[in-house]
């Protein structure tokens, strides 16, 4: 999510790039978006800017009766206007959907598919992948509240470490709770930009 909120332009895109055919395999596919990429750079000049993750169509493997063939949801940082249709004409082996970003915590947005469970990844295979180059977010933690009430996301979790089933009343005693707050946007300290989180 900070990688993502610290590399945002106002012409960043959601793209989904899909398979005409199905492709099972995942080096394969990967090749593919390797060709895309080349052609990215070969017409623009320079790497595409992105972070995304591979995962495989459920639905269509459903009706296909397979796996899922692959496809990969990206997050793009371009720095001006980029037409669809340029674009689409890039990724030759299938479909494109391309998504303005809206306003709000689009790092949180994009998480939905960055954290779906992929128990078809095999161990040691990557799921996330990112271009090089991007700006890394500066980030550190601290047990200090440092800005009071000022949060971009608060929740809050309750542990109970015995037996739901069986212990009622529920023992206060293995009890735990956790409060999380997160700050994402830039704020202004001793006049330094950072990123708190």
């Amino acid at each position: 999510m900070d990688t993502i909120n610290a590399n945002l332009t106002p012409y960043s895109k959601f793209i989904t790039l899909t398979t005409k055919d199905t492709v099972l395999d995942r080096s394969q596919f990967l090749k593919l978006f390797d060709l895309f990429r080349r052609a990215y750079k070969t017409k623009y000049g320079k790497n595409l800017p992105y972070l995304g993750k591979i995962e495989r169509q459920k639905k269509r493997g459903l009706k296909e009766g397979n796996e899922g063939s692959w496809h990969i949801h990206l997050c793009c940082f371009f720095e001006t206007t980029i037409q669809y249709q340029a674009f689409q004409d890039l990724w030759t082996f299938g479909f494109t959907n391309i998504e303005k970003v809206r306003s709000g915590d689009v790092g949180r947005y994009f998480m939905k598919y960055l954290t779906k469970d992929d128990l078809d990844i095999k161990k040691n295979k990557k799921v996330l992948f990112k271009s090089t180059g991007l700006k890394e977010p500066s980030t550190f933690e601290t047990m200090t509240q440092l800005i009071p009430g000022e949060y971009d996301y608060i929740t809050s979790w309750d542990f109970y470490q015995g037996d739901l089933k069986n212990d009622f009343p529920l023992d206060p005693n293995k009890m735990n709770h956790c409060t999380l707050y997160e700050v994402h946007h830039s704020k202004e300290k001793k006049g330094v930009n950072e990123f708190v989180n």
